[in-house]
């Protein structure tokens, strides 16, 4: 690799050996150089669950994409991890669509019975309730 860095295949076991024993942040660039340089089809597979764990859903899609694009074209099936990370795509968005800004500046100490008589959160179950 040190000889040629732009060798999508050597990037992409880099990345893979990187990814597999759990330095998933650290192979990211060697993915994207193994997929920059051609070697889209499995990397553009780790560059998708890469995206997902860092909440960046518009580029998993973008990786999703290009993954399904080149199983298609290699006449092969999209593996179920891959349809399973769409959906999970599709829920951290709905989720994330859910989540409300609050940000509460403040150096006084309350007990959160009178904290939410003053702030209500949408869905908030009363006390005597279950959540």
């Amino acid at each position: 690799l040190a000889q040629n860095p732009n060798d999508a295949s050597l990037n992409h076991w880099v990345g893979t050996c990187l990814y597999e024993t759990g330095n998933q942040i650290e192979s990211k660039s060697y993915f994207l150089s193994a997929y920059n340089n051609g070697n889209n089809l499995e990397s553009s597979r780790y560059l998708a669950h890469i995206a997902m764990k860092e909440y960046q859903f518009d580029e998993a899609d973008k990786f999703i994409a290009a993954y399904k694009s080149s199983q298609s074209n290699a006449g092969k099936e999209i593996p179920t991890d891959i349809e399973r990370l769409s959906s999970q795509i599709m829920s951290a968005r709905n989720m994330l669509d859910r989540v409300e800004n609050i940000q509460i500046i403040d150096s006084i100490n309350v007990d959160s019975e009178t904290f939410f008589e003053f702030y209500r959160l949408y869905g908030r179950c009363p006390r005597d309730r279950t959540h």
